[in-house]
């Protein structure tokens, strides 16, 4: 998807920290496996997840109103970071009674979400000390780790928010057999590139913040790149094989 290239700059950006948002304490957030509802609020924190197969992870949420009111909200979808060729969606809704044991979820398809930030086009009201559903689905292809911030707004007021971080480890043999190094770092003139363990007809692709591709040919295992033309910045430097990024690392050009 050319669309995740784009996904990467949110790894270069430090003012998404999470700890650095400060919300109203209008929503809790708890576990959801849509018959319980989990015991602990879990708003304003991460929750990481690990998988070991690829494949679509599915997760449940439930988001309560605690504002002593009914209100509207929706929710937006930021791209903390995302490993090229993973993707996400998810469902959002809530019972249209209270008596309505099942969530009239709407769910959005990750084609309608290939934006780094994405809001649900319409608002869920829920009555005071009610809830809505949130299914969070991650699409995981390949090793890496991808996390998702979910922010609940009234309006434009951010009430409170989740991070989700999926994360599918490299097994020990891999660690072991791949090995990528990039150096000087930063750079002035050129870079070396030294691949190891890979089948010899690399990707190598280079993309700015913006996420336009700047550089891509096929390496062997070492490769000396000029970048005396590059402008000042950060910059993503991708090792690809049969289509599937296995290492990334960020490159620092400063004339």
């Amino acid at each position: 998807m050319q669309y995740n290239n784009m996904r990467k700059i949110y790894a270069l950006i430090g003012a998404f920290t999470f700890f650095g948002m400060t919300l109203a304490q209008n929503a809790e957030v708890y576990t959801f496996n849509s018959e319980v509802i989990g015991g602990t609020d879990i708003s304003g924190t991460q929750v990481d997840f690990t998988v070991n197969v690829d494949g679509t992870l599915t997760k449940h949420f439930y988001v309560k109103n605690v504002s002593g009111g009914q209100d509207n909200l929706k929710v937006q979808r930021k791209i903390i970071y995302e490993p090229l060729g993973w993707d996400d969606f998810l469902c959002w809704g809530r019972p249209t009674t209270e008596l309505d044991g099942l969530f009239q979820n709407t769910c959005y398809p990750a084609s309608s979400m290939n934006m780094m930030i994405w809001d649900s086009p319409g608002f869920v009201t829920i009555p005071a000390d009610s809830g809505a559903e949130l299914i969070t689905d991650y699409i995981v292809n390949g090793p890496g780790t991808a996390c998702y911030r979910y922010v609940f707004l009234r309006g434009a007021v951010a009430w409170d928010s989740l991070d989700i971080c999926v994360t599918k480890a490299v097994s020990i043999e891999e660690k072991e057999e791949l090995a990528f190094s990039v150096y000087p770092n930063p750079a002035n003139n050129y870079i070396n590139v030294t691949t190891k363990g890979t089948d010899g007809t690399s990707l190598l692709k280079i993309t700015d913040v913006l996420g336009k591709t700047v550089y891509e040919e096929t390496i062997s295992e070492n490769k000396k790149l000029d970048v005396s033309e590059f402008k000042n910045g950060v910059y993503l430097l991708t090792v690809i094989e049969d289509g599937n990024a296995i290492k990334t690392k960020r490159i620092v050009v400063r004339h």
